[in-house]
């Protein structure tokens, strides 16, 4: 047993080789929509949901960063991008930098809780 992410184990659980318990998020996979999440199968407010984005080094101008961000969310806008990206597993979720930005330090503020209430140290 083990976690994963949809977008690594997608395809081992299509084929049977996996058999997925539930998602980490608090939200269903669009990939695997018949998958409860944990916090449906009975651990409430379950979230362990994993993500990817971009970010700019620091001082990038705003203009630029917004740009960008704008670029991005258009790409995953468009129909077969996004229904690629949910195929092979991800939950496409473009935010602007400024949400993006509070999304890294709320999970930033969350795990050093769990950190600390687990008094997790480093061997």
């Amino acid at each position: 047993m083990y976690f994963s992410t949809v977008l690594e184990s997608i395809g081992s659980v299509k084929s049977g080789k996996l058999k997925a318990f539930g998602a980490s998020s608090l939200v269903r996979s669009p990939a695997m929509p018949d998958l409860p999440t944990i916090a449906e199968s009975g651990v409430p407010g379950f979230d362990a949901a994993s993500w990817i984005g971009i970010a700019a080094p620091a001082g990038t101008p705003p203009v630029l960063v917004d740009k960008i961000a704008a670029d991005i969310k258009a790409v995953i806008s468009e129909q077969d991008t996004k229904q690629t990206l949910i195929q092979q597993g991800a939950t496409p979720m473009p935010l602007a930098p400024a949400a993006f930005k509070a999304r890294i330090e709320s999970d930033r503020v969350r795990y050093a809780k769990v950190i600390k209430d687990g008094n997790v140290q480093v061997d």
